[in-house]
């Protein structure tokens, strides 16, 4: 059964999150210097820890940070945060690199995603672009500012949309009041 498959191996806070049946993969470019990613891919275990998730790219990876703070540095052995679709991550590269992450892809429209009072870096889990205006239109009262990770930002007490689409694979960092 189906269900329960997802019950053994993903960690998974509500039961309405739906996956797609088939395996994907998703491959995700790094710029050199900093960047901010998410995934729409489910992991293939309870928890799947940055050390797993980053293996792909660990030559290049400096530091990967999660929105709580928790750091993982490669070159000095610090113990990985753990990666889930909840969140989004900011990713230091030496290099350009692409973080290639295979599993099941989520299905967007049943999978919540918790935003707290201040700053959050958030998942985008989508596998297409969105219009960022369409995409936050249910949260719009509360939103001070969303940036992508070249500094453009969404700005609604603004009407100014300078990010444009959400992009899958990106993360993005959201002020909420």
């Amino acid at each position: 059964n189906y269900s329960d498959f997802i019950a053994q191996n993903y960690e998974v806070d509500n039961s309405s999150c739906i996956y797609e049946a088939t395996s994907t993969c998703q491959n995700i470019h790094l710029n050199e210097g900093w960047n901010m990613i998410s995934t729409y891919i489910a992991y293939t275990y309870p928890i799947l820890d940055a050390e797993g998730f980053y293996e792909t790219v660990v030559a290049n990876l400096i530091i990967s940070k999660s929105n709580s703070g928790q750091a993982y540095l490669p070159q000095w052995l610090i113990i990985p945060h753990d990666v889930n679709n909840m969140e989004g991550y900011l990713v230091k590269m030496s290099a350009a690199d692409t973080l290639i992450h295979c599993g099941n892809q989520i299905m967007p429209e049943t999978y919540p995603i918790t935003l707290y009072e201040g700053w959050n870096i958030m998942p985008y889990l989508r596998d297409t672009p969105q219009d960022a205006v369409e995409a936050f239109d249910e949260i719009i009262e509360e939103i001070i500012i969303v940036k992508d990770s070249h500094g453009m930002a969404y700005i609604p007490s603004w009407e100014y949309n300078g990010i444009g689409d959400l992009e899958p694979g990106q993360g993005y960092q959201i002020k909420l009041s």
